[in-house]
């Protein structure tokens, strides 16, 4: 949605007035803010251009106030003027309300489709990415009709891939998701192997029945990603999700000085894994005694580990440091003889065991703090039940992710760590297979992330509603 026009609707509103009649005499009434609101809303579809712009003006001002004039924007959507209908979209894009929700579904789709028929590539890409974001409108027949249109643009790969995308979303949610599944399998055929490679892969995850007339292009990784959905279908051939064996990985050792010898790592991410196997796999005494030896070490990267390992551990070390005479709290000295380079990991280690409720509703922000590695605030989010922020970020299914995700899971091991606050049924990354295989398992999981992001945010909200719920009043 561009801004270009919003200016046109700002400024002082006019003051209206209402002459009263009273015993023979005329009072000069300044009207009341809901006569006020009832006057100008009225205007929303006016045929009066003036008339109509005022009450543009004050959707654009008010409606984010006031939940009557949201109301009144969205019932005047249903304007047959298309022309109507994108300035009322425009005003309430300038309150900063033109989303779905609180937009319904129909005029949603109808906005999405005004876009998908615009000249620019852009615009069309930008439609798609927003039908897709809203899933819940697969029941709106129209939605159907714009996806071929995507799919159907010849001139343009990239619009094609982005209503390859949106079709999958939809073909999750919607209530029969035969027509849905048709266009994602109609892309499998795609002359660009990189959009058919993908369409095997949404196939495999929907669990689309594969039929013989949908050949295989001569790519490798289309036959890859092919034979791959094949595997799914039938391994798994009536249901939607993909329940299937997560095998331990091997190749990483599991004795306490092995996982200690992680802690002690330069690499971030490879004492996450530490901290994460230590937790699950040493009892209470050991974990305690690892964190306390690791924070009483001079070399900084033992002391991260051993500050990280406390807070998802829940345990606040206490001894005695070199140079001190009596038993302290490791992570407050921690913090006060290193403020710069300890500090802010001791403040995370903190969050994460609930004593720093301030920084709920920043602790996403931290991932792009220079002084913290984006591995280890992924994890401490994650900890929090904050799994979409994280995996938002790592996976980035709908851009470039901004880590390695084959050194990140695969070099550093650090698909250990995610693989503890996955669903029994994300798709596995396999450590010790060829590289190609786990390359094609990480495009598998960041699709499946795509696909199930919707149902992995309810649960995690479903879950903290209910812990909510469990605390006393």
């Amino acid at each position: 949605m561009t801004h270009g026009n919003h200016r046109k609707w700002l400024g002082a509103g006019r003051v209206g007035g209402l002459a009263v009649g009273l015993g023979g005499g005329m009072w000069l009434l300044t009207a009341s803010p809901q006569l006020k609101r009832e006057q100008l809303l009225g205007h929303l579809a006016d045929t009066d251009p003036a008339r109509r712009a005022e009450a543009l003006r004050y959707v654009s001002v008010q409606a984010r106030h006031d939940r009557k004039v949201l109301a009144a924007a969205i019932r005047a959507l249903h304007t047959p003027d298309d022309t109507v209908f994108n300035e009322i979209a425009l005003a309430l894009d300038a309150a900063g309300l033109w989303s779905h929700p609180p937009v319904p579904c129909e005029q949603w789709v109808r906005w999405v489709g005004l876009v998908s028929i615009q000249d620019q590539p852009a615009a069309r890409i930008l439609a798609a990415q927003r039908l897709g974001q809203a899933a819940d409108c697969a029941g709106v027949r129209q939605s159907l009709e714009i996806l071929e249109r995507f799919i159907g643009d010849e001139a343009h790969p990239d619009v094609r891939y982005n209503g390859l995308i949106a079709a999958a979303q939809l073909a999750t949610a919607a209530d029969d998701p035969v027509d849905y599944d048709a266009l994602v399998a109609r892309m499998t055929g795609d002359r660009e192997s990189v959009l058919a490679q993908q369409a095997w892969i949404f196939m495999g995850l929907l669990g689309v029945p594969i039929t013989p007339e949908l050949n295989p292009a001569d790519s490798p990784h289309v036959r890859q990603a092919r034979q791959w959905a094949i595997a799914q279908s039938s391994e798994n051939p009536n249901a939607r999700t993909h329940d299937e064996p997560r095998p331990d990985p091997s190749g990483v050792e599991t004795t306490a000085p092995a996982i200690e010898h992680l802690l002690r790592s330069p690499t971030a991410a490879v004492r996450d894994v530490g901290c994460v196997l230590a937790v699950q796999r040493l009892d209470d005494q050991q974990v305690k005694d690892m964190a306390t030896r690791l924070l009483m070490e001079p070399a900084l990267s033992a002391r991260r580990g051993g500050v990280i390992l406390s807070g998802l551990a829940g345990i606040q070390p206490r001894g005695v440091p070199k140079g001190r005479q009596t038993e302290v709290d490791l992570l407050q000295a921690a913090m006060d003889e290193a403020p710069d380079d300890l500090g802010p990991y001791v403040r995370v280690a903190e969050w994460m065991q609930g004593r720093r409720p301030e920084l709920d509703g920043l602790a996403a922000s931290l991932l792009g703090r220079p002084d913290l590695p984006a591995s280890t605030v992924a994890l401490a989010l994650m900890h929090r039940e904050h799994q979409n922020e994280a995996m938002d970020y790592l996976l980035n299914p709908m851009g470039e992710p901004p880590l390695s995700l084959d050194e990140l899971l695969v070099g550093s091991r650090w698909w250990l760590v995610l693989r503890r606050y996955l669903p029994s049924q994300a798709p596995s990354v396999d450590l010790d297979a060829d590289p190609d295989l786990q390359m094609f398992q990480i495009d598998v999981l960041r699709d499946w992330y795509l696909l199930d992001r919707t149902r992995l945010r309810a649960m995690v909200a479903k879950r903290g509603r209910a812990e909510s719920s469990a605390v006393p009043q």
